[in-house]
């Protein structure tokens, strides 16, 4: 309990503008990794693939459209593909701004 109230008190609050200005601060205080291509063998019968990306450069706003289309992908050309005709358990695009 004292380690999830210790996180939750370094959250941002207030106002977008207070809150915009102390996610920058606490993203700033997150350290940087190398871009690097990284895997982990497992011997299991189930496997998992992701890949990410950046759309938009730091500070550019990212319309609404940007969702609509992660939906659209998720629920239909990933869902047709990857499910229905690969077989696969299923596919996900998620965007997060």
């Amino acid at each position: 309990q004292p380690a999830l109230e210790r996180f939750v008190s370094t959250l941002p609050e207030g106002d977008a503008e207070a809150t915009t200005s102390s996610l920058e601060s606490w993203k700033s205080d997150m350290p940087t990794f190398a871009a690097s291509n990284e895997g982990f063998v497992v011997p299991t019968q189930v496997n998992y693939v992701g890949k990410g990306g950046r759309i938009y450069q730091p500070g550019e706003r990212a319309s609404g459209a940007t969702s609509v289309v992660a939906r659209s992908l998720r629920t239909g050309y990933l869902w047709d593909n990857v499910r229905v005709i690969g077989g696969a358990y299923g596919g996900v695009c998620r965007f997060s701004p």
